[in-house]
């Protein structure tokens, strides 16, 4: 049902801070638990001042198609959609995934799944404009780990203007009828991580939740969604 580019099917977009061991342990079952490996790649943000993870990170690139952007922490998980603004901008990928460093995928080629899916009664069928929400084990009401069309992103100009990536553009995509279940399931263990980029992140979330629903948020996620159904609407005039 969805084209495929010339590039990857999806780009997997990987912020990690002090990590090094979870990092590993995670992109380990997105690629072990693939069938095709030539079908993604990673992006990672790493801080410049996390020597660890930069050397793990440049041991991953050894042996995966991977890029990275190593930059300033500056004011941490307040500025998360800034680094996931800048790795979608070196994404190749038709499909965009932000992953976790504490997440494990557990899906069985899942590659395969997200290659070969099909939603039913697809109101508009323009595939350019979609997003297949994983589900997370033990989570039945979240809403983290979301592959979207690297296009509606590029038609966006951006993935989120907050913090909080997932809240963002799973708003945007369901208000517009685009968002959908896709059978893969992932296993995210946060509630267990007591390090400092745990608290940092709770910390940070605390205060960043409300700028989601504030009136300036909500008329610049008004105006993404105006910018995809006036595509959708272009699009199929075209056909």
């Amino acid at each position: 049902m969805f084209k495929r580019g010339n590039g990857p099917l999806v780009s997997i977009l990987f912020p990690t801070r002090g990590r090094p061991k979870w990092l590993c342990e995670s992109v380990d079952t997105l690629v072990s638990l693939a069938k095709d490996k030539s079908l993604f790649e990673f992006i990672f943000k790493v801080d410049d001042d996390d020597k660890e993870t930069i050397e793990t990170v440049a041991k991953l690139s050894s042996i995966l198609p991977c890029k990275a952007i190593i930059s300033p922490r500056g004011i941490g998980y307040h500025q998360m959609h800034v680094w996931v603004n800048e790795m979608c901008a070196l994404a190749q990928g038709d499909w965009l995934f932000i992953f976790n460093d504490d997440a494990l995928m557990t899906t069985v080629e899942w590659d395969q799944v997200l290659l070969n899916y099909e939603i039913p009664n697809y109101w508009h069928g323009v595939d350019d404009v979609a997003m297949l929400a994983a589900a997370t084990i033990d989570r039945p009401h979240a809403h983290e780990f979301l592959f979207v069309r690297k296009k509606a992103v590029d038609i966006m100009g951006h993935f989120s203007m907050n913090p909080h990536n997932d809240n963002w553009i799973f708003s945007i995509m369901c208000f517009i009828h685009s968002a959908f279940m896709i059978p893969i399931e992932i296993k995210h263990f946060s509630e267990i991580a007591e390090d400092e980029t745990r608290q940092a992140s709770e910390s940070a979330y605390a205060t960043t939740g409300i700028s989601l629903v504030t009136p300036e948020s909500i008329k610049i996620q008004i105006e993404d969604a105006f910018k995809l159904m006036d595509y959708i609407e272009k699009y199929k005039l075209k056909k």
